[in-house]
């Protein structure tokens, strides 16, 4: 099955995010080794350079329509580098979970992923999820930032101070209030049933009766396929 070029997009900025933030993080914490050797600290923050560097190291090219296209985004994810530095420039983060994974018990099954990043607040960490497109009009069914906090409190046993999504094209911090027990409890038990459903269909083959039932008519590729 085809893939899509923006997973090859997404997937190249996260990874050179994570990489040059790692890269940050183990210059900031020598910079406190040496502030307590009374050693002169250096600037935790790599140069703008080892982030374009990365950038070429990590580019997918996979998927992308056209060479037109691949271009486009390339532009794209040049824009979001200067954005991504200027940003730890200015705020100087203590990141503290950089592509973190967890898993968590829900129901019978291991449910697994990663946080982006977290950076540790006075009053807990802030919570931070990458998005390569463009501001949505509307939230998704599932607030992807409420999976993050439950996986913070109960996997890594932080505390959750805020929650934020950060559009990297408009440069737009979306800001969530941070989930009740309620609705953390609510979130498990409509990930409970998306699972159980996607499991029923699979062992009794109800691909082709929810397509037909379905208001949001797409093109299957298994559809005719027997």
């Amino acid at each position: 099955m085809r893939g899509s070029h923006h997973q090859s997009f997404g997937s190249t900025i996260h990874k050179v995010f994570e990489e040059f933030l790692k890269l940050y993080k183990k210059n900031r914490e020598a910079r406190q080794t040496d502030l307590f050797g009374k050693i002169p600290a250096k600037n935790p923050l790599p140069e703008s350079k080892i982030l374009e560097e990365l950038y070429e190291k990590h580019w997918l090219d996979n998927w992308y329509p056209n060479k037109q296209e691949k271009a486009k985004y390339k532009k794209i994810g040049t824009k979001m580098l200067s954005v991504f530095y200027e940003d730890l420039k200015a705020s100087q983060p203590n990141a503290k979970y950089i592509e973190t994974f967890f898993k968590l018990k829900l129901g019978p099954y291991d449910f697994v992923g990663k946080i982006d990043r977290a950076d540790q607040l006075k009053n807990g960490l802030s919570i931070i999820d990458y998005k390569t497109g463009k501001t949505p009009k509307s939230k998704g069914d599932i607030d992807q930032l409420y999976v993050y906090q439950w996986a913070a409190q109960e996997f890594l046993g932080e505390k959750v101070a805020w929650l934020k999504y950060w559009y990297l094209q408009d440069n737009h911090y979306a800001t969530e209030n941070l989930a009740s027990e309620k609705e953390i409890s609510t979130l498990k038990d409509r990930l409970l049933k998306i699972i159980e459903k996607i499991i029923d269909t699979i062992k009794y083959d109800k691909f082709k009766e929810l397509h037909e039932k379905s208001t949001k008519k797409h093109e299957c590729e298994f559809e005719n396929l027997e």
